[in-house]
């Protein structure tokens, strides 16, 4: 954003994105009637309606995903030696390439499901939802990059805080050798909170849009009474976890990374007696500078790990329910 319109930002987002939503909802139903009397019904009902409406939400907020990850990637670009900025921009370009296989394998894994049954009666039914997912999924390039990026600065990290050696002293006059780490380890800690919300929200839109289409195919092709679903919720529930495990390949891995470097940090600044020999201000002063490190709280008991399994579970069940919540 130009320096003129930087103070004007939050109404000029704000209203960026009311243009987004109310464009979006009629672009994602242009078309979509194909003249015969069954297609009209289905376009002509809420559960297409609903389809679009958080479709043109999932957009938006895939577009708001991907600008600030590329703006986080940006900063870590500046913030980079030339070094640095040459690993940022292999981290992308290999980002990239996950993306879009990953992407390409989801979507023909789709379209073969699919396969099996009788088409919705929307037209272009597949290159807007294949959209969607392309444009979701180019939302997270940037932050997988990140991801990687968070990894190789915890390593260099750890070697820094273990080549440390924090010496008794009674006067220290200068700032503590580990003091610059552990600022860049706090930092990195905010880039790993901002990552795995990017992701959670990004999942948690592509569960919400396949509920969604579930309630358009099931308008379309109303079940019968004691009958085969055509599209049954467990598919959205294994849609939810495949991508809560998907997460928690991104997520716990980078947590663990940090978390080891943090305790690392702590054993540094506030070492083990060699006499075995604890009293309560060493058992204090630990205390705090675990609390301060989110060590104080178990890995699997972290939020970012609940957030992480919880979020596409809980989205893919209730997703599982829009078709009822049409009606």
């Amino acid at each position: 954003m130009s320096s003129k319109l930087a103070p004007f930002a939050p109404a000029v987002n704000t209203l960026a994105a009311v243009v987004v939503l109310v464009a979006a909802v009629p672009l994602l139903g242009w078309g979509a009637d194909t003249g015969t009397a069954h297609s009209h019904t289905v376009t002509d009902s809420t559960s297409w309606l609903l389809w679009r409406a958080v479709g043109a939400a999932s957009l938006l907020l895939f577009l708001v995903v991907g600008s600030r990850g590329v703006a986080q990637l940006r900063q870590s670009r500046r913030e980079s030696d030339p070094a640095g900025r040459r690993r940022i921009t292999v981290f992308t370009w290999l980002a990239l390439l996950f993306v879009v296989v990953t992407a390409t394998a989801v979507t023909l894994g789709a379209r073969a499901v699919a396969a099996h049954r009788e088409p919705v009666p929307i037209g272009y039914g597949s290159v807007r939802t294949s959209g969607l997912v392309a444009i979701g999924a180019l939302a997270l390039v940037p932050w997988l990059a990140q991801v990687w990026l968070v990894h190789a600065r915890i390593r260099d990290l750890g070697r820094e805080i273990s080549q440390v050696s924090i010496e008794p002293t009674t006067a220290q006059t200068g700032p503590s050798p580990l003091y610059a780490p552990l600022q860049q380890l706090l930092a990195l800690w905010e880039v790993i909170t901002r990552c795995v919300l990017a992701f959670a929200l990004t999942v948690v839109a592509a569960i919400v849009t396949t509920g969604a289409m579930r309630s358009v195919t099931l308008e379309a092709f109303p079940p019968p009474k004691d009958g085969p679903d055509p599209f049954p919720s467990s598919y959205v529930l294994l849609y939810g976890a495949a991508f809560a495990f998907l997460l928690l390949l991104v997520t716990v891995p980078m947590i663990a990374a940090w978390r080891a470097r943090a305790t690392l940090a702590v054993e540094a600044i506030v070492p083990i007696p060699d006499t075995l020999a604890f009293d309560p201000a060493w058992d204090d002063q630990r205390k705090r500078w675990e609390g301060l490190l989110q060590l104080d709280v178990s890995l699997l008991r972290s939020p970012l790990t609940a957030l992480s399994v919880f979020a596409p579970l809980a989205t893919s069940a209730l997703a599982a329910f829009l078709p009822e919540l049409a009606k």
